[in-house]
């Protein structure tokens, strides 16, 4: 068995590893411990003293940068001799890895991009082509995102983890609901009958959706202002409104009101139950939905307006009944 005086004299027969480079081994065990026991260590202090759920994730994101950063600096400088060898060094990896991994380069490109114009942060809804869900973490090479379904489910979660790679941020469309406003124009189609009442209709309408929207005027006006502030948008009108347009099934009513972006289904289900159970007390409007039905103009239509009956009454029979009449059987 070796003696451990006798170590370095065995590696350097047998292995083939020279006092320097065993020196450096040791040295890099020695770093690779410290500098991850280090973070361990940091990490148990944060969690005992730390409450926040969102600081103990920035704790942990940004230490796991740090480490590595102190890892690469460290390895580079310990295993490389001179600038000049570290240039030619530096030279050849960036020409191999560009080569090797060029998708994984431009998701670490995109994160750059990422980092220092912060389109989005951790806590944003956002959309990424076909995509939608909340940041909620921003890795080197992807970003994670709590799925959430598009318009047609409301805008809810699946409960699903989506891992988008950060190279995507550069090619497609990025759109983020929590910037700039930070609401949505939530629409409420509701279409009545032609027989209906419709001011009277539309005059529910205007009252459950003024009710619905002043749930969140407050926090409208603070995310207008500082809109203006930030991205100069120009919201104009806040408040809700009841647009009316004709539809082949009957007159349509839409409410337009402003909602927060993960509130939007439950808003809908408010305003849906109030609307028909006032509808439901109103016995001049009814819901419009798919039928058919005939209307005889000239018969139904107003007095002005009426069409000349068709076909004209038949003409009495005219002459004596005969042999050869219609009547002579």
């Amino acid at each position: 068995m070796v003696a451990l005086p006798d170590m370095a004299g065995w590696l350097r027969d047998q292995v083939g590893l020279s006092f320097d480079v065993q020196q450096r081994l040791l040295a890099t065990i020695v770093v690779l411990l410290v500098v991850m026991g280090g973070r361990r260590a940091l990490m148990r202090a944060v969690d005992r003293h730390v409450k926040a759920d969102e600081a103990i994730h920035a704790w942990r994101r940004g230490s796991f940068y740090v480490m590595w950063t102190l890892l690469v600096v460290v390895l580079l400088r310990l295993w490389i001799d001179g600038l000049s060898g570290v240039g030619t060094f530096l030279g050849l990896l960036v020409a191999g890895i560009a080569v090797a991994l060029n998708q994984p380069l431009q998701s670490v490109a995109a994160w750059t991009y990422i980092v220092a114009r912060r389109p989005f942060s951790i806590g944003d809804r956002i959309e990424v082509g076909t995509r939608m869900g909340e940041v909620v973490d921003i890795r080197l090479f992807s970003t994670l995102l709590y799925e959430v379904r598009g318009p047609l489910e409301a805008e809810q979660s699946t409960g699903r983890i989506v891992h988008i790679p950060n190279k995507m941020m550069l090619e497609v469309t990025l759109i983020n609901a929590s910037r700039g406003l930070g609401m949505l124009w939530n629409e409420v189609p509701v279409l009545t009958t032609f027989e209906s009442n419709w001011e009277r209709a539309r005059a529910l309408v205007e009252q459950i959706t003024n009710d619905e929207a002043e749930r969140y005027a407050l926090k409208a006006r603070e995310r207008a202002r500082k809109a203006v502030r930030e991205v100069l948008i120009k919201p104009g009108s806040l408040g809700p409104r009841v647009y009316l347009t004709v539809r082949d099934s009957g007159v349509l009513l839409t409410a337009r009101y402003l909602v927060d972006v993960r509130d939007r289904r439950e808003s809908d289900d408010r305003v849906w139950t109030a609307l028909l159970r006032a509808f439901g007390n109103e016995d001049s409007i009814d819901l419009a939905y798919p039928t058919r039905r005939s209307f005889v103009n000239h018969i139904e239509g107003k007095p002005g307006a009426k069409a000349p009956a068709w076909p004209p009454a038949p003409m009495a029979y005219l002459g004596d009944a005969s042999e050869d009449g219609p009547d002579s059987r």
